[in-house]
């Protein structure tokens, strides 16, 4: 009898520690909208900012709009999701001359694609066209808190 009372209280603690595993994984998502997302990769290949340059980055707003840094130009648009799916459709950037153009062009090229869905892993964003990873951004840790 004290056998099944301490299995009972065993498989109990066992559940308990599941359940609260599962709120911590998810506590550790950063949430899209309001967060600063640092460009971290562009179809696989790894950003490096240079020293002229700002940090290339995106930010989602609860109303629909997104903007970033291109690392010297700023750019905007809209977006539209539902659940995990996600559509860009990039309106335009400023167009300032700077130093080094690559960079901009690559995540102008990525952002203009046919971005269909996203996943936020831990602290790490990543945007697919289909199966195939676009771009990669990571939680800055700066938060925008929007006024609605």
């Amino acid at each position: 009898m004290k056998f099944k009372i301490f299995l009972m209280l065993l498989l109990a603690v066992a559940i308990s520690g599941c359940r609260t595993g599962k709120k911590m994984a998810n506590a550790d998502k950063s949430p899209l909208c309001g967060t600063q997302w640092n460009l971290t990769a562009i179809e696989g290949n790894i950003t490096d900012s240079l020293a002229h340059m700002s940090q290339p980055f995106i930010m989602f707003t609860q109303n629909g709009d997104f903007s970033g840094n291109l690392g010297c130009n700023t750019f905007f648009g809209t977006y539209y999701k539902k659940k995990h799916k996600i559509e860009l459709d990039y309106t335009g950037s400023t167009r300032k001359l700077c130093q080094e153009m690559e960079m901009e062009r690559a995540m102008i090229k990525a952002i203009k694609k046919d971005i269909n869905h996203f996943e936020i892993i831990g602290k790490t964003l990543f945007l697919y066209a289909g199966k195939e990873e676009v771009m990669r951004f990571v939680d800055s840790g700066n938060r925008v808190e929007e006024n609605q």
